[in-house]
């Protein structure tokens, strides 16, 4: 089944981003990226693509990261896939998302504000723990 013709599955990571954005308050821009290859354990972020996004990665879905990040951007992705972190940036943050069947997904967002506090560091966390498992659940 194709990984982008899950209308639901959209909705429901569009749902993830919009409560994530709330929590923090303005966000410019927010993607999730996935590989297509569930149990794919691969650390090169080209072989992930984007499968929900808001702001300009609303017109990205189904593209490489590598072909709609900037080398800035694309070298803090590649950080956070390999050490399996959270990066965080001047005003925007890289979440690796990870469970038992995939270690390939990060959540992208920005607007993020400079100076987060201790629990909106852990709430950003506690959603990158649990929306690989969610989206897998869903699948």
């Amino acid at each position: 089944r194709d990984i982008f013709a899950s209308h639901s599955m959209e909705t429901f990571i569009h749902g993830v981003i919009q409560q994530l954005t709330s929590l923090l308050g303005s966000v410019d821009k927010a993607m999730y990226a996935t590989s297509l290859v569930a149990s794919s354990e691969q650390k090169d972020a080209k072989n992930l693509v984007v499968f929900a996004g808001q702001g300009e990665f609303e017109q990205s879905e189904g593209k490489s990261l590598d072909q709609v990040l900037s080398a800035e951007q694309f070298t803090a992705c590649t950080q956070a896939l390999n050490e399996k972190t959270i990066i965080y940036k001047d005003d925007y943050l890289f979440a690796h998302c990870s469970s038992q069947y995939n270690n390939s997904a990060l959540l992208y967002i920005s607007g993020v504000p400079k100076n987060l506090t201790t629990t909106q560091r852990h709430l950003i966390e506690i959603f990158a723990q649990n929306v690989q498992i969610a989206y897998e659940n869903v699948q």
